[in-house]
């Protein structure tokens, strides 16, 4: 028994050596025209191989065809729809051997496929011959194709601006019987990258028209995610999920065509929502999404055709820093204004229509929350409206509109903020906690500049500060109006003394980054002062003259806001100063004021000019 076992096994044996023999050495170059002619038969189109046929076993028994030709139908801009620079026919072994060919599966390596319409709609990838649907997977009766380093371009059209898929090394099956189609492997387009595994039902609607539900899943170093959804090839549109994280959303705007210049922010993010895009569109509703530290969500219509990217919709956000898109960051210790550019490039080439709810901001140095308002960019011209915010522990509103159009962009902002912490908002926005308070602010001020330093040095307008309540931490005022120019040590201008204020109310009028004032008055416990003057608000100095009322000498306060010089204003006196003088008991001081001694007035400060 072992032994028959034994000679049938040889008898196999030597059955599948002389079968391979016979493939081997077999003449296969003349199915050449045998394969032509099924081709013809199946495309209605000429069909020819270049190359003399060879046996391969790179991947089971093969026909090496070498280089193809596909002809376009007749009368198309082109003589050929598709040529390959080597195609591989895997074929059933057994057929081989009586000289019949099988095909099972195909590669292609180097191949140029384009798939277009004429003006009447009629497709070149239609194929009636091959059967009633006459697509190409009727015309391949097979499943199996393998791209190699091939491309397949879709209604290029006369201007050569169609869509472009550059398959690396991918496979698309659809199993006899089966209603879908798998793709799987790498895809390049507009030269990234892409590992895609995906799956389409009724791929045969992806030739005839129609709606094509389809699973995609994606990765490369420029994005990674999914879409799931139903396509359109011949309205070109998708419509279901999407998934995507990416990160730099920078590099994935210039992907699609849409710069955005500069280096600050637009960095990781991600993004789930319900997605309608058709060529150049895409609308995205529900939408859950992460942009550098921003958590939000909302609807948005995105723009991704020609060199400009627009938005439309309305989002809500859990935070936002204005610094980590558009500003440079602030001098160290709050000392001065920063010299480092203000980079506003990035928004030249971005139109945006949207409405904006957002918890918690930072908006150039000042914080609020609970903002909700509207964003309009385009035309070179930047505008926000904030309706409401809070602010400081106050309520505000107001309008940035920004000129993006020349190289030293110009600022207009209008605020109104009421009921809010002097001492917090006054520390963000110019670096001094010195007042403190319950205030209320309005002001409209406009500059241009490079730089926060050329902005501030710029400034025109006009601002309104009311204060009730507070302090002016560093500085007695009482005290210096009672000591200023007399014997002995000034009283009330060290570090550790302060003003209680029952209330203080200024306006100032603002040009070339001066703010000068003949309306600031302020009450304490003791007395009311009166002051005109200027502040410097890019030297950040001062120049202003205080005038008690009752018992107290003028003074004049000058040099940088932090560490100023008092000095008496003795011909600032009033009759009711003269008295307050007399009171103090220095019958001597009283007459010499009395008959008009003269006094020298207090110096200048370098970048604060003198008011009224």
């Amino acid at each position: 028994m072992n032994r028959a076992f034994r000679i049938g096994g040889l008898a196999v044996l030597a059955l599948a050596l002389a079968g391979g023999a016979l493939v081997l050495f077999a003449p296969v170059d003349r199915l050449r025209e045998p394969i032509e002619i099924a081709v013809r038969e199946a495309t209605g189109r000429s069909f020819h191989i270049h190359g003399p046929v060879r046996l391969t076993f790179a991947s089971g028994i093969g026909l090496d065809l070498g280089a193809v030709t596909l002809a376009d139908v007749p009368g198309a801009a082109s003589a050929t729809m598709a040529t390959a620079s080597n195609a591989v026919l895997q074929v059933a072994f057994l057929p081989l051997l009586s000289g019949s060919v099988e095909p099972i599966a195909l590669t292609l390596d180097g191949a140029d496929i384009h798939l277009t319409r004429d003006e009447t709609g009629r497709a070149n990838w239609a194929f009636p011959q091959a059967g009633k649907a006459g697509d190409p997977f009727d015309a391949l009766g097979f499943g199996d194709v393998r791209l190699i380093n091939s491309r397949i371009v879709i209604d290029a059209g006369e201007e050569g601006s169609g869509r472009e898929l550059n398959f690396v090394d991918a496979r698309l099956r659809w199993p006899s019987g089966a209603p879908t189609l798998s793709l799987s492997g790498t895809i390049a387009f507009r030269s990234e990258r892409f590992e895609v595994d995906g799956l389409i039902e009724t791929p045969h609607a992806l030739f005839q028209g129609g709606v094509v539900p389809l699973r995609v899943a994606f990765s490369s170093g420029l994005a990674e995610g999914s879409l799931d959804g139903d396509a359109d090839l011949a309205a070109d549109s998708f419509e279901g999920g999407v998934n995507l994280s990416a990160p730099s959303a920078r590099r994935l705007a210039s992907f699609f065509g849409a710069l955005i210049p500069g280096e600050r922010g637009f960095g990781e993010m991600s993004l789930a929502a319900a997605i309608v895009a058709t060529h150049g569109e895409a609308h995205l509703r529900n939408i859950k999404f992460t942009l550098d530290d921003m958590t939000g969500g909302g609807d948005l219509g995105i723009k991704l055709t020609g060199a400009r990217l627009s938005f439309a919709g309305a989002l809500s956000v859990d935070s936002f820093d204005l610094a980590t898109y558009l500003s440079a960051p602030p001098a160290s210790g709050g000392v001065g204004w920063s010299d480092a550019p203000l980079d506003l490039s990035g928004l030249r080439d971005i139109d945006a229509n949207l409405a904006l709810r957002v918890s918690s901001a930072a908006l150039a140095g000042l914080k609020a929350s609970n903002v909700t308002g509207t964003l309009a960019l385009g035309d070179g011209t930047l505008t926000a409206d904030i309706a409401t915010a809070t602010l400081y522990g106050g309520l505000g509103r107001a309008r940035l509109a920004i000129d993006l159009a020349s190289f030293a962009p110009g600022y207009q902002l209008a605020l109104t903020l009421t009921n809010f912490d002097a001492q917090s908002f006054f520390a963000d926005a110019v670096g001094s906690a010195a007042l403190m308070g319950q205030a209320s602010l309005t002001l409209d001020l406009k500059g241009e500049g490079t730089t926060r330093r050329e902005v501030v040095a710029g400034l025109d307008g006009k601002l309104q500060l009311e204060l009730a309540n507070g302090a002016l931490d560093g500085v007695d005022l009482t005290a210096i109006a009672r000591s200023v120019g007399m014997p002995g040590a000034l009283n009330g201008a060290t570090a550790d003394d302060a003003t209680t204020l029952t209330t203080l109310s200024a306006a100032f009028t603002v040009a070339d980054g001066m703010a000068r004032t003949t309306a600031l008055k302020l009450t304490t416990h003791a007395m009311t002062l009166a002051a005109r003057g200027t502040i410097g608000l890019a030297a950040r100095a001062l120049r202003l003259r205080f005038a008690p009322a009752g018992a107290g000498v003028p003074f004049s306060v000058t040099g940088p806001w932090a560490a100023p010089t008092y000095l008496a204003d003795w011909a600032g006196l009033t009759e009711e100063g003269l008295a307050g003088v007399a009171e103090t008991r220095r019958p001597w001081l009283y007459v010499l004021l009395k008959v008009g001694a003269v006094w020298p007035e207090p110096p200048l400060v370098a970048g604060v000019t003198e008011a009224g």
